[in-house]
This record gives structure tokens, sequence and C-alpha cells, in this order.
């Protein structure tokens, strides 16, 4: 079966909810590959990296960890830890560790590939504020909200450096993230107040 035929038939199986069947396409193509391509090679690394997604839609997360893992340890080995696919990896793990209750864990990621996409694109690039934003998010979940603020209004201001108009999507986004955290502290004053 072509390749394309495969690809297309795996995207259609996950937006039906039909994993398993994805699944054993998906891997069959990654068998393919790597007698093709080699274990380790982009190709491969790729459609593993596909393979960990669909896993974690799935909802089998102790498997999408150990494929992330693995994709993200070859991927630095063999790309360095400032490429865009070994960045991409580490950001993927740490939003699988957050979703499954491990923010601390995934904090240090989502700080590494922002720093990483800082330095490789500078600080307004799409994939960096990607980063940086899911940073922010991060630290509100481990109830650092203060540094999601102070992370979030740096964002304002290189935005606002960099001349980026007040209704662009970036703009927008930390504006609503922002307005999430003046939330959070406004709920925790109210259960305060009524407490004491």
């Amino acid at each position: 079966m072509r390749m394309e035929l495969i690809s297309s038939l795996v995207e259609y199986y996950a937006r039906n909810n039909r994993f398993p069947e994805a699944e054993a396409l998906l891997q069959s193509k990654i068998k393919r590959c790597e007698d093709v391509y080699g274990k380790n090679s982009a190709v491969v690394m790729s459609f593993s990296e596909d393979l960990a997604i669909l896993l974690e839609n799935a909802g089998d997360m102790d498997r999408s960890e150990d494929m992330f893992r693995h994709v993200l340890t070859v991927r630095r080995l063999a790309l360095g830890p400032e490429h865009e696919d070994t960045l991409r990896s580490m950001s993927n793990l740490a939003v699988l560790l957050e979703r499954t209750g491990r923010g601390e864990e995934a904090l240090k990621l989502y700080e590494k590939c922002q720093a990483g996409r800082t330095k490789v694109f500078g600080p307004t690039h799409a994939k960096t504020l990607e980063s940086t934003i899911g940073l922010a998010v991060c630290l509100s979940d481990v109830e650092r909200t203060t540094e999601a603020e102070t992370v979030l209004t740096g964002v304002l201001a290189e935005l606002e450096a960099q001349n980026y108009h007040t209704d662009h999507e970036w703009f927008l986004i930390c504006l609503d993230k922002l307005g999430e955290l003046a939330k959070v502290h406004e709920d925790i004053s109210r259960a305060e107040a009524s407490e004491g």
C-alpha cells in the first residue's frame, strides 16, 4: 500500500476513534521505513512521533510517553538539543506530562524548549510564543501564578516592542491567559476571605 494512502487511512481512523486500526497501519509504516531508511532515521522518528500522538489521543499515556521519550532521545543525539525537531519533541513530551499531572517535570521541559526556541528563532516567532505561553500555563498549573503573569506580560511587552498590533492573535492569547490568571487570583482572594 502506498505511503500516502496509509497516511490518509491513519488520519481517517484516528478522526473516527478507530485507534487500533490507525495504530496497526502506523506500526506497519514505521516498520517499512525502518527497513528502508534505518531504525533511527528522520522519517522513522517523524512517524514514531505521530504514533506517540495517536497513543496519547487514544488515552494510552504510558506507551505515548515511552515513544515521546524515545524520539526525543534519538533526536537530541542525532540533531542536537536546539534543532527544531528536537524542540518539538520536547514540547510534545511536556504537554503529555502536564496532561498526566506531572507539572513540575513538564515545567523543566517547557523551560528548556522555550529557551531553545528563543535562541534559535527569536522571542516573537510563532513557535517561541507557543512555547512561552505553554510555559506560562504550566507555571499557573503548578500554582506559580505570579511567575506565569511575569512571563505573559513579558511576551506582551516584546510584541509591543516589535510593533505587533493589539488585535494580533498572540496578543489576544496573552491577554486571555492573563484574564484567566486574574480570575484565579480573584477566586483565591474570595476563598481566603470566606475562611477568615
